[in-house]
C-alpha cells in the first residue's frame, strides 16, 4: 500500500496533464478533427499545447515544496525528479505546438509557415512567441550553461514570467478554450492555481513561507573538507524525523544568502541541530568563513528516507552520505529492532575517526561493518550468514 501511494503523484500529474484532451474531444466531433493533413496539424498543435500548458501549470505546482505531496511521491527528492522530468516533457510540447500550427501553412508556402512563427501585430499571438522564446533561454541556461547556484536560481525565478505569457495568449485568442467553457474553467483553474504558487514560492517567498529562526552556536571541522555545525533555535524548535533534511541559509556577507539542503545528524530529541557539510562547491567552500553567533533560516523538514515499515534493516552508506544515518541510528532505542549498518570510506582518517566513535556510543542494536572499498561490502553481504543480522 506505501509503494502505491508513493506513485499516485506520478499518476495525478498524468491524469490531471491529459484532462484538457477530454474536454477539447467534447468541444468538437473527434471525426471532423483529422479528416485532412491540415485539420490533423491544428488537431496535434492544439493537443500539444493544452497538455503543456497543464503540465508546465503542474511543474510549478510541484516547486512550491508542500510537504503534504511528499507522501504522495515518497520524498521530496522524488518531487524535484518529477518537477525536472516533466518540465522537459512540458517544454517539448509547448515546443511543438506552434511547428505544427505552422506545418499546415507549408501547404500554402514555406514563407507563410515562417511568418507565422515571428512576431507581428497580433499581440495575443506575439504573448505566445514571446513566451516560448523566454522558456528556450532558461532552458538552455539550465541544461547547457554551467552557473553559479545563485545565478541559476534567479534564471529560474522568472520562468513564472514565461508562463504568464503563456497563459495570456492562450485565453487572448480564438480557440477551443475560448468556446468550452468546460476546458476554459479547467485551464484558468490549474494555470491559476501554479501563478499562485510561483507567487507564494518565488515572489512572497521571504514573507509567506515558514522559516525557523537558529543561531550557530558550536563549529567543529573534522577534516579539511568537513565541518559540523551546531545550532540553536532563537524562538520555536523545528521538529523532525530521523534521516530528514531542510533547508538552511546563513545570514551572513561572507558566505552569501543561498539556501541549499542539508540533512541532520542530531537526534530528534535534541534541543539543538546538526549538520555535517562537505566542500562539494561554491557555497560549501565559503563555509570556512562562517562564525558563531551568524543567525540560520531554516525551511523544513523534508524527506521520507527511513522506512518505518521494517525494524530490520541494513543500511550502506559513503563518505559524507553518512549523516542522515548518523540521526536514524540515535534513534535506534526507540524504534526497536535491530539493524546492521555497513560504512565504507576510504579518507580522509580523522573524519573517519569522529563518525565511528559516534556509532560506538550508541546501543548494541547497531552493528557496525567497516570497510574500505564498495565492492568489499556486497562481496560481504554476499557471504555473510543472514543469521548474523
Amino acid at each position: 500500500m506505501i509503494r502505491i501511494k508513493n506513485n499516485l503523484g506520478w499518476l495525478a500529474i498524468l491524469v490531471l496533464s491529459f484532462l484538457p484532451i477530454f474536454f477539447w474531444i467534447a468541444t468538437k466531433s473527434i471525426n471532423t478533427r483529422f479528416v485532412s493533413s491540415t485539420a490533423t496539424l491544428t488537431s496535434l498543435g492544439q493537443i500539444t499545447g493544452l497538455v503543456g500548458m497543464a503540465m508546465f501549470a503542474i511543474v510549478l505546482i510541484l516547486s512550491g515544496r508542500f510537504k503534504f505531496l511528499e507522501d504522495y511521491f515518497g520524498g521530496l527528492n522524488k518531487i524535484y525528479l518529477a518537477h525536472h522530468l516533466f518540465g522537459g516533457v512540458a517544454f517539448v510540447l509547448m515546443l511543438f505546438h506552434p511547428l505544427f500550427l505552422a506545418g499546415k501553412y507549408l501547404f500554402v508556402s514555406t514563407k507563410s509557415a515562417a511568418l507565422f512563427l515571428l512576431p507581428s501585430s497580433d499581440w495575443p499571438v506575439n504573448f505566445g512567441i514571446f513566451g516560448l522564446l523566454f522558456l528556450i533561454i532558461f532552458l538552455v541556461i539550465t541544461f547547457f550553461i554551467k552557473l553559479p547556484y545563485e545565478k541559476w536560481k534567479l534564471s529560474h525565478k522568472f520562468l513564472g514570467f514565461a508562463f504568464f505569457l503563456v497563459g495570456l495568449h492562450s485565453f487572448l485568442i480564438p480557440s477551443d478554450i475560448s468556446r468550452s467553457l468546460p476546458l476554459r474553467i479547467y485551464i484558468l483553474s490549474i494555470a491559476g492555481i501554479g501563478l499562485l504558487v510561483y507567487v507564494y514560492r518565488t515572489i512572497l517567498g521571504f514573507i509567506l513561507v515558514k522559516k525557523f529562526t537558529y543561531v550557530v552556536q558550536d563549529i567543529k571541522y573534522l577534516d579539511e573538507k568537513v565541518v559540523e555545525i551546531e545550532l540553536s533555535p532563537q524562538d520555536k524548535t523545528l521538529h523532525f524525523k530521523p534521516g530528514q533534511f531542510a533547508f538552511v541559509s546563513f545570514q551572513s556577507q561572507d558566505i552569501g544568502f543561498e539556501t541549499h539542503p542539508f540533512s541532520f545528524t542530531s537526534s530528534p530529541f535534541d534541543r539543538n541541530l546538526k549538520i555535517a557539510v562537505k566542500n562539494l562547491g561554491d557555497f560549501t567552500a565559503k563555509l570556512k568563513n562562517l562564525k558563531s553567533g551568524t543567525i540560520a533560516k531554516i525551511e523544513g523538514p523534508f524527506g521520507r528516507f527511513l522506512s518505518q515499515n521494517f525494524k530490520d534493516q541494513i543500511w550502506i552508506a559513503g563518505g559524507i552520505g553518512i549523516t542522515p544515518f548518523l540521526s536514524m541510528a540515535r534513534t535506534l532505542k526507540e524504534r526497536g529492532g535491530k539493524t546492521l549498518f555497513i560504512f565504507f570510506i576510504s579518507r580522509p582518517m580523522r573524519m573517519k575517526q569522529y563518525f565511528l566513535k559516534s556509532f560506538q556510543k550508541l546501543p548494541a542494536t547497531l552493528k557496525i561493518l567497516e570497510y574500505s572499498h564498495f565492492i568489499l561490502i556486497f562481496k560481504d553481504l554476499l557471504t555473510r550468514s543472514t543469521s548474523k543480522i
